[in-house]
């Protein structure tokens, strides 16, 4: 295994550029064109052929559009049989240029050709503890990866339960655990005759990344990354620094409940407020871990308050930095290809639009 030692990220003398300074095509401002009008878009990816697919759970479907921003149509529609889609909730493409798409609630892989004829479908069996598996990723041996789903059973208080990330083959059938991580810490109060979960304040988590034959995992307690070859099943390249020191303020924690607690019933609000000023609150490593498809790692800066832009890190297959990019905050990073970037946010009326950049 390569182990590379690396300064504070921030430290990092590296090429930036900005994505926003990059914007090639805006889908969703003008609603009124085909396949425009989007909701619940869940998740992205990249063909080889100059499109990019889209699990857009609001209308039961994936939508296919090209780089300059035309809908190629849609795939799938509503319903329970093959081929169809009670909300696809993560995308992505499949050895041969296939499509996959994993619905979580019939626990169903559905995988189209490039031109989104029905190839198969397949149920993924649930191991005991798993009632609901969610896909993370698919390699290029058309094997996943898959995390349980959270676990139904509400408590009060703190809590971080473990996070298995588990190598499904593309039948859907449990083949191998390739790690067990501490999740994300959350907090779970009882307000009024229900329960609710939330993220705890700037929470600790674990991330994983997939793409070719790797998996990159971390625990952004630290800032560290570990490649993982899921063919050889073995561990390739370790990333490693120390994490940027960066304390939370209170000016921070105000911010940070504003955004999170404002749009939620008072007794639900007090009650979250009052346990998150129990917690010791520092800044975690890093916020985000991607693997691009052509093998880069890319991995988010703690998301800080009231920051305009994220910052990213790339690092080369083999762990070398290789430049820092910006994007504008509230934008989530979808799907990273080898001359473009895709992202998701909102426009001036609150409607999700996709923003499609283009690499320097």
């Amino acid at each position: 295994m390569r182990v590379v030692e690396l300064p504070p990220p921030s430290k990092l003398e590296l090429p930036e550029w900005e994505a926003s300074d990059q914007d090639v095509v805006i889908i969703g401002r003008e609603d009124d064109r085909p396949g425009h009008d989007l909701f619940d878009i869940r998740a992205a990816a990249f063909l080889s052929d100059d499109r990019f697919v889209v699990a857009h759970a609001g209308s039961h479907e994936l939508r296919l559009f090209g780089f300059d921003g035309d809908y190629g149509g849609a795939i799938g529609r509503e319903g329970a049989g093959p081929g169809e889609f009670v909300g696809p909730t993560w995308v992505g493409v499949g050895p041969g240029d296939t499509i996959v798409a994993y619905d979580v609630s019939p626990r169903r892989l559905s995988v189209f050709s490039g031109d989104g004829r029905l190839v198969r479908s397949v149920q993924v069996t649930p191991t005991e503890e798993w009632s609901f598996p969610e896909v993370r990723g698919v390699f290029e041996d058309g094997s996943f990866v898959f995390v349980p789903g959270f676990d139904r059973v509400f408590s009060r208080g703190k809590r971080r339960d473990p996070v298995v990330f588990m190598q499904y083959d593309g039948a859907g059938r449990p083949q191998d655990t390739l790690a067990v991580l501490p999740g994300r810490e959350e907090f779970f109060a009882v307000v009024g005759d229900g329960a609710m979960r939330a993220d705890a304040p700037f929470a600790r988590d674990a991330y994983a990344g997939v793409g070719g034959r790797t998996i990159a995992l971390g625990v952004s307690d630290t800032y560290e990354i570990t490649l993982l070859d899921a063919v050889e099943g073995v561990p390739t390249v370790r990333i490693r620094a120390p994490a940027d020191a960066r304390s939370v303020s209170p000016g921070d924690v105000r911010a940070w409940k504003q955004e999170r607690l404002a749009h939620w019933p008072a007794a639900a609000r007090d009650a979250f407020a009052a346990a998150f000023d129990d917690t010791a609150l520092t800044y975690p490593a890093f916020s985000g871990l991607l693997v691009s498809s052509d093998g880069e790692i890319w991995v988010r800066e703690p998301i800080l308050a009231n920051s305009e832009r994220d910052v990213w890190h790339v690092y080369d297959a083999d762990g070398t930095p290789a430049a820092r990019v910006g994007i504008s905050h509230g934008q989530d990073l979808l799907a990273i290809g080898p001359r473009h970037l895709l992202a998701k946010g909102r426009d001036e009326l609150d409607r999700e639009i996709l923003h499609l950049y283009r690499r320097p």
